[in-house]
């Protein structure tokens, strides 16, 4: 099924949810970070869509970032030095689900409502 959602007052994003995997709701999301990774929310892992480097909440903190949503949002890159993703190279980069682009291959759907959603980098798989 074709979904249309908004993800700020200025951009939409069409999806379908045979492609695109779906967290209908913040809780649902939170439910299956606690099942892969722990209570520990600092422990959580996720995969930049680009590179392909795996980050914890922690190693976020560690590099610098403010606040732990960037594990979600950004790549480690961007607190690293690193520039855009080249191929082959899963040490970082520095792409983030809110640039221009967008996440333009992979990452996941969170519905906060029946038609606002975000889209965020995925878990880390888990091991």
């Amino acid at each position: 099924m074709e979904r249309k959602v908004k993800l700020s007052d200025r951009q939409t994003m069409t999806f379908d949810d045979n492609n695109t995997k779906v967290y209908e709701s913040p809780e649902a999301w939170t439910k299956e970070g606690n099942r892969r990774f722990g209570d520990n929310y600092m422990d959580w892992k996720f995969l930049c869509p680009m590179c392909g480097h795996i980050a914890s909440v922690q190693d976020f903190k560690n590099a610098g970032a403010k606040d732990p949503n960037c594990a979600y949002q950004e790549c480690i890159g961007r607190y690293t030095g690193k520039g855009s993703p080249v191929k082959g190279d899963s040490s970082g980069c520095n792409w983030c689900a809110y640039g221009l682009f967008g996440i333009p291959k992979g990452g996941v759907i969170v519905m906060r409502d029946k038609e606002n959603a975000s889209h965020i980098f995925d878990f880390a798989p888990e091991e």
